[in-house]
């Protein structure tokens, strides 16, 4: 995510898919970035795990007028990882995000789910699309439930766990 925005032609980069809000943290010069690598294994059926290669050999012929042809692409084959209620998050460089658990197949809780963040620095996390009932803790300590569905964290730099509990 570009420090700077191209606002004039309508560009702002600050999240995509159940991840928005982001928001640098450090900004030294017009080169500045923040970033996210986050996976949601509630939605572990879509990871893809292989790559498999096509081609260019080998060499086909194309029917209707007898030409040689090769053809190369890439096909990937989905994951057999299985589901689970869990969530990864690397940060870099960023003071705000907001995770979406509905959209990232976490939310509604039926059962207990982990939200594990690896960050560089002091980051607000909120953390969308939860129930007000459900109970929030991080790193073994509570720190309430949400409201109006939403509940904001303070993640420091290292690997922090939240849990989620129905």
């Amino acid at each position: 995510m570009p420090y700077h925005f191209a606002d004039r032609i309508g560009l702002r980069y600050e999240g995509a898919y159940w991840v928005s809000g982001m928001t640098v943290r450090e900004t030294p010069d017009d080169v500045s970035f923040g970033m996210v690598d986050a996976t949601s294994f509630a939605l572990a059926d879509k990871l893809n795990e292989t790559l498999v290669e096509l081609g260019p050999d080998p060499v086909l012929v194309f029917d209707p007028t007898g030409d040689n042809y090769s053809f190369q692409g890439l096909r990937r084959a989905s994951s057999p990882s299985t589901k689970e209620n869990r969530l990864t998050a690397q940060l870099e460089n960023l003071s705000k995000i907001t995770l979406d658990l509905r959209r990232a197949g976490i939310a509604p809780l039926s059962e207990p789910a982990v939200v594990v963040i690896d960050n560089d620095g002091i980051s607000s996390v909120t953390l969308k699309g939860l129930a007000d009932s459900a109970a929030i803790s991080v790193n073994g300590s509570s720190v309430g439930s949400p409201e109006g569905g939403e509940i904001v964290v303070e993640v420091n730099a290292g690997t922090t766990e939240i849990n989620l509990t129905p």
